[in-house]
């Protein structure tokens, strides 16, 4: 069945109506009709089976038969922190962690990021993100998609940090000695790892060491120099192969 967001719902009250981009979805591009079957998600983790039981004036109205169980989550919690790049691989990052199961993405600005978003425009990237990262959560089975946050300065990164006690990778392609099968393998468990990614140049010498001060252990991917779109969706996926809920049992 198909998969669609909804805002406040009451299962109690069984019939709901959905509106906004997901109603135009519904009638106009997958032409959907009266007692067709749908799951709808509210994005706090809850889903629910639903019958279409009208649809008219952009609206579509529901009937909600059950509950569905959420997915179970994945054991460790991801932050993936990306110095902000083109706009085309910026939504490829949001869309294909989303599927890996990234938990919270952190755009920023660093000393060579290239990418400047207008204060105007911010609102409505960000809006942009989130649908991205919806979509990808309808497509996977994600019970609740990923935060995409606001973009801020690397020293705002680091200030949040002190906060918060995660296992802190700087992925740095002048890294030789320290591979991130290593320092994963290293690590018990962890219950939260945040990932930061520098920009298509690179971070510089200057806040490299910043960054491992703070307490970010440089790990390299290995030979290849990735772009920051590949290095940021492969680091999402190895977390999760090493700890997370993509290995097999053992």
């Amino acid at each position: 069945m198909r998969t669609f967001y909804s805002d406040s719902i009451n299962p109690r009250l069984k019939k709901h109506v959905i509106d906004g981009a997901e109603a135009r979805h519904i009638s106009k591009v997958l032409r959907m009709g009266k007692g067709d079957m749908i799951v709808l998600m509210d994005g706090e983790g809850k889903r629910y089976e639903a019958v279409i039981t009208d649809i008219s004036h952009g609206k579509v109205e529901i009937f909600i038969n059950g509950v569905y169980p959420s997915p179970t989550p994945s054991p460790v919690e991801i932050i993936l922190c990306i110095s902000l790049i083109r706009s085309k691989p910026m939504d490829l990052v949001i869309q294909k962690t989303s599927e890996l199961g990234v938990n919270i993405i952190q755009p920023f600005y660093s000393e060579r990021s290239i990418i400047r978003i207008p204060e105007e425009r911010i609102r409505s990237r960000l809006r942009h993100w989130e649908e991205v990262a919806k979509n990808s959560a309808k497509q996977c089975g994600r019970s609740i998609p990923a935060r995409v946050l606001n973009p801020i300065n690397l020293n705002d990164i680091l200030a949040q940090t002190q906060n918060i006690d995660p296992l802190k990778i700087l992925l740095w392609e002048e890294e030789k000695n320290q591979s991130i099968k290593y320092v994963l393998k290293q690590a018990e468990n962890p219950k939260m790892v945040m990932g930061i990614v520098g920009p298509e140049g690179g971070f510089t010498e200057k806040e490299a060491e910043r960054l491992k001060k703070e307490g970010f252990i440089p790990v390299s991917l290995g030979r290849r120099i990735l772009r920051a779109e590949t290095a940021a969706i492969l680091f999402v996926g190895i977390v999760q192969y090493e700890h997370g809920d993509m290995g097999l049992s053992d």
